[in-house]
């Protein structure tokens, strides 16, 4: 140890001397400088290691050392061999006897590519050649989790001596330059070498040495990225520096890696031919069956596949989306898809670029390695678009449940207006075709349009004569389609225009019905108002046929209101001065619907009122025979009883100033020209007539007068004589009435 370190000295004195020329004081100070050296090293026991002796090789599995100049085929055929070159001496350039590490990185050594601990690349050397993996046994990772550091193939074929284990994890085979107990150790499992010409380094270190540099045997190693691009693992600061503790040497893998086809397919949603994002491939977002339905997962799309083989082809499949075939031969292979029921092709894409559509697609592979081709379908399902064609009965915009389209048997009017109509669909596919289809609706007023590509479109219908469209407003659908989408309930609601009419009558013997010989009332005010099915109000006004207006051959008295939107109307009409209206009371109220004609409704008017006195009845012999008066006293107060009829008519009571017998001689008189009127056919020289709507300013009609005198009568001395005078006047003042 002595010798050694003067000898450190003396070199370190040598350099000093190198650098300069020196005198002879100079070389005095070299040599203190020199003997201060040795001293410290004598002092701390310091030694400066000599460099590593030996070498090492990659060789093939049964121990073959590989030119530089060649390459390996595959990383599993890579082997460290430890000790002398072929046919060389067992001791020359051999290692050192000792336990070593070794590992794998790029020629420059900054990225490592070995992909365990060290701990599991740990070999034993004797006599210059590696004798043992002394990692066999030994795991990393925790649990269930745990990796073995190496897996030795059975030494039996294919996997025998000499033969790579297929594993990749540190097999052993016999070096076959020097037999048992040598052997070569797999270098596998590393990372691929960032260098583009696939050079990587092999590299060993003394384990004392490796531990010494600051390695963890134990560390797994730690992902190394460049631009987010995983390139291998960080470097392991075991091996150095200093690097003259280190054997290295290049080797260069040039993997084959056979041409690959894959073969996939997308479901284009939108049927715009183009995978956009989002839409699914078939076989791994969605899957379909052997019918072309939607399903569950797995399910691929069946394809069928052809490749060249022994100057021919061969087809065979059916094989499902997404599918990988190696392309082992030269030559064009062809993947043909399988429509299914209910889709549509849309595209094909070969190695991304967009082919015409064919259902088949063709790749030529050249066979280098690493090839790769694509070829892509896509494909679509036609939607449909349906609806009905139905009656808006009240043509309010809503489509109620009794809006139906009726039958020819139930509705022959509406009918026309909802089946057998034209429905349009216009527009334009995602592709980029103008569509412009036609049907007709059904008897039941169903439309329906199948087959329909992805696109956006407009439904609408052409109006039949006299229907107007209420739904929707304005009367057509805008909507997309997409792929397999059913767009439903596109309805349309329709009505036809209604009428009502009518007649104004002179009603003789107001019974509010229009007897035989009861004549039209010309040029009265009839109105119409209310509010039609689509909330708009309505105010008409027309004049019963006969004067200002021409019947048309209708009778006298006739009122149409003609082309109404359907909805709720009140008729009514004004009455001519001196005339009462009989009926109705008040006006007609009508709900209108679909087409609807509503006729009868009439308004019969009595007038003008014209009294008899009690003085005409008195004489009724001069005008009636008694068989013909008898029928007049039907229901008046002398009901049945001519004797009775003559003495309530009698002047007697009146001139004696009985209130009484007065109210009750006019109201006699009164209940017969009531009955008068309704016996048109008996004698009327003075043409009178009286109804008990007959009305009197400030005394109200003869109805009320009536019923107020019959209570009086019921109960006389319940009421005195002004209160038996006052209604005396009133049936004088109907009865005395001249019109």
């Amino acid at each position: 140890m002595a010798h050694s370190r003067l000898a450190v000295s003396l070199w370190v004195v040598s350099l000093v001397i190198k650098g300069r020329n020196l005198e002879m004081r100079d070389l005095k100070i070299a040599l203190l400088l020199g003997a201060m050296l040795a001293a410290l090293l004598f002092s701390t026991g310091t030694s400066i290691a000599a460099p590593l002796s030996g070498a090492i090789f990659t060789t093939t599995p049964d121990g073959v050392i590989v030119n530089e100049n060649t390459h390996y085929e595959r990383k599993i055929e890579v082997y460290l061999d430890g000790g002398p070159g072929p046919n060389a001496p067992q001791t020359a350039a051999g290692l050192p006897d000792g336990n070593y590490y070794f590992q794998v990185t790029d020629p420059p050594g900054k990225v490592l590519l070995s992909e365990d601990p060290a701990k599991c690349r740990e070999i034993r050397v004797q006599d210059g050649v590696i004798v043992e993996l002394v990692s066999i046994g030994r795991t990393y990772g925790n649990g269930s989790k745990a990796t073995p550091c190496s897996v030795q193939d059975p030494p039996a074929p294919p996997n025998g001596l000499g033969v790579a284990g297929p594993s990749g994890r540190h097999d052993t085979n016999v070096d076959s330059d020097h037999g048992p107990p040598a052997i070569v150790v797999q270098l596998m499992p590393f990372f691929d070498t960032p260098n583009p010409g696939g050079v990587y380094k092999a590299w060993i270190i003394p384990v004392g040495r490796y531990v010494a540099n600051g390695g963890n045997p134990a560390a797994v190693p730690q992902v190394y990225k460049v631009k987010g691009v995983q390139i291998g693992y960080q470097r392991d600061p075991g091996f150095g520096p200093p690097r003259d503790q280190v054997k290295t040497d290049n080797f260069k893998v040039k993997e084959f890696l056979p041409p690959e086809v894959t073969v996939r397919k997308f479901h284009d949603v939108d049927g715009d031919g183009i995978w956009d994002s989002g839409e699914p491939e078939i076989g791994v977002d969605q899957c379909v069956n052997t019918s072309g339905n939607i399903v569950s997962c797995p399910g691929g799309w069946p394809y069928m596949w052809t490749a060249p083989v022994d100057g021919g082809t061969v087809t065979d499949g059916p094989f499902y989306t997404p599918g990988l075939h190696l392309a082992a031969v030269p030559g064009t292979y062809t993947a043909c898809e399988i429509l299914l029921l209910g889709w549509a092709q849309m595209a094909l894409y070969v190695d991304g670029l967009s082919q015409p559509l064919d259902l088949c697609g063709d790749v030529v592979v050249a066979g280098t390695s690493g090839e790769k081709h694509e070829i892509v379908f896509g494909d679509t399902r036609p939607g449909e678009v349906s609806g009905h064609k139905v009656i808006d009965y009240d043509a309010d915009g809503v489509l109620d449940p009794e809006d139906v389209c009726p039958s020819a048997a139930v509705d022959p009017i509406n009918h026309p207006g909802c089946a057998g109509v034209s429905v349009y669909l216009v527009g334009t596919d995602n592709l980029g075709n103008s569509v412009n289809r036609t049907t007709l609706t059904d008897d039941d007023g169903y439309y329906e349009f199948t087959g329909v590509m992805p696109g956006s479109y407009v439904v609408s219908v052409g109006e039949p004569a006299g229907f107007y469209c209420s739904y929707p407003d304005p009367c057509n659908w805008s909507f997309p389609v997409l792929s397999g989408e059913a767009v439903n309930d596109l309805n349309f609601g329709d009505y036809s225009l209604a009428e009502v009419s009518g007649v104004k009558f002179f009603d003789r013997n107001g019974n509010g019905e229009q007897d035989a010989g009861e004549e039209g009332i010309p040029d009265v005010e009839i109105h119409l108002d209310g509010t039609d099915g689509q909330g708009n109000e309505v105010h008409l006004l027309t004049l019963s046929c006969g004067g200002a207006v021409d019947c048309a051959g209708e009778p006298v008295g006739t009122f149409r209101f003609s082309d109404l939107v359907p909805g709720d109307y009140e008729i009514t009409e004004v009455t001519p001065a001196g005339f009462v209206q009989i009926w109705p009371e008040g006006g007609h109220s009508v709900v209108l619907t679909s087409d609807e004609v509503c006729t009868d409704n009439d308004f019969a008017n009595f007038g003008p009122c014209d009294g008899l006195t009690p003085g005409y009845w008195s004489n009724w012999r001069n005008h009636y025979t008694e068989g013909q008066f008898l029928p007049l006293l039907q229901g008046t107060v002398a009901a049945g009883n001519v004797a009775l009829a003559d003495d309530y008519l009698s002047s007697v009571g009146c001139d004696a100033d009985d209130a009484l017998h007065c109210m009750r001689r006019f109201l006699l008189a009164n209940q017969l020209t009531l009955n008068l009127t309704q016996h048109s056919e008996l004698p009327n020289p003075d043409d009178a007539g009286l109804v008990g709507l007959c009305r009197i300013e400030g005394i109200g009609t003869l109805q009320s007068a009536i019923s107020d005198a019959l209570a009086i009568l019921a109960r006389p001395l319940g009421f005195s004589r002004d209160e038996i005078l006052v209604v005396k006047n009133r049936l004088a003042a109907f009865a005395e009435l001249n019109g």
